[in-house]
């Protein structure tokens, strides 16, 4: 799995995100933290804030991914319908959501959100996200 997250396999032909990661990865750094638990949590806070940047994105998601009926359903409330699917998968297999659940408080934000930076303008492609972005969307995951 490492190897393909790795090699580029499954971004070829698309243009990659990696701002979960980046956010992630200084949870890891500074707590300790388990990769796995951090790319869970911020996935999920992540989620919760561009969203609305692309309903429609989320719709099918929610469809293909979560196996939602969307039929003659409120979009808004099915890509939301779609992020709780995922945070309920993620708890079901014993996975953190949230920053409070590996005992990180809000006290480093500022610190995690610059480093996610470092020789940085912004983070991310389907939403380019910059430090105030990065702040809320820790800030969600609390």
């Amino acid at each position: 799995m490492g190897t393909i997250a790795h090699n580029d396999t499954v971004g070829v032909g698309r243009q990659q995100d990696w701002a979960t990661h980046d956010m992630g990865h200084e949870i890891s750094g500074i707590y300790d933290a388990t990769h796995a638990f951090s790319m869970a949590i911020m996935l999920c806070a992540w989620m919760r804030y561009v969203y609305k940047h692309d309903v429609d994105r989320f719709v099918r998601y929610a469809k293909y991914a979560c196996g939602i009926n969307i039929d003659g359903r409120d979009k808004e409330k099915v890509a939301l319908g779609a992020i709780e699917s995922t945070e309920k998968f993620f708890k079901s297999i014993g996975m953190p959501v949230r920053l409070s659940e590996i005992n990180v408080d809000g006290s480093r934000i500022e610190e995690m959100a610059d480093k996610a930076l470092i020789n940085k303008e912004y983070i991310g492609n389907f939403v380019r996200l910059k430090k105030d972005d990065i702040v809320k969307i820790y800030k969600i995951a609390l």
